[in-house]
């Protein structure tokens, strides 16, 4: 319990939790969690993966996911977003399944990949964006640059790590490796999912 400024009593995430019954899988992910071979799919359906692990848990899923994430999104997720802090509250188990866009290739640094959107007028928005997508299969598969550094991927999941194991340090945590890609958009290349995952599973271990 914690005091607020004026004397009332305020309960802190932990006590909150203790008042719930931890009956939650709760998935911070990215586009992988929801998409199937033809698309998006809804995040009730029966065919990908956090709803199957939810229910061979027999555990009601909170999942939040989009397409894109890295470990710093997901870092700005748990920080920012009060639905997260309900769900880390009722979750039994907790996973964090988004190496998988870190360990992408990117011919930009992710700072401009992803300000492309800020660009005005919108005519050279477009035509910014038309020629990325343009070039990004043929630059893609030879440049050393992902879009989050091994360290950065490794620095936000301890900061994730912290905060969980501070608020939760009774919920089980579990961090997924990087999936194999093979998408046009990159040019049917992935080499930095090696150097990820074995960056991930050196810090996991620890």
């Amino acid at each position: 319990m914690g005091t607020s400024n004026d004397g009332t009593q305020q309960q802190t995430a932990y006590d909150i939790s203790q008042q719930r019954a931890h009956n939650c899988l709760l998935v911070i992910g990215d586009s992988l969690c929801f998409y199937g071979p033809k698309g998006a799919l809804p995040p009730s359906n029966e065919g990908i993966w956090p709803v199957k692990a939810a229910r061979e848990l027999g555990l009601k899923l909170e999942l939040f996911a989009q397409a894109g994430w890295t470990t710093r999104h997901a870092w700005w997720e748990l920080t920012r977003d009060l639905r997260v802090w309900e769900a880390i509250a009722s979750a039994q188990t907790i996973v964090i399944a988004v190496g998988t866009m870190d360990s992408m290739q990117s011919p930009l640094p992710t700072a401009l990949r992803e300000n492309i959107r800020h660009i005005r007028p919108a005519r050279l928005r477009r035509w910014v964006r038309t020629l990325y997508v343009k070039l990004q299969p043929k630059i893609a598969p030879h440049t050393p640059f992902t879009a989050l550094p091994h360290h950065l991927t490794v620095d936000y999941l301890e900061r994730i790590r912290t905060a969980l194991t501070t608020v939760r340090p009774d919920v089980t945590l579990v961090v997924a490796l990087p999936a194999q890609t093979y998408a046009e958009t990159y040019g049917y290349a992935h080499p930095g999912r090696a150097g990820t995952s074995a960056t991930i599973a050196t810090w996991a271990a620890k």
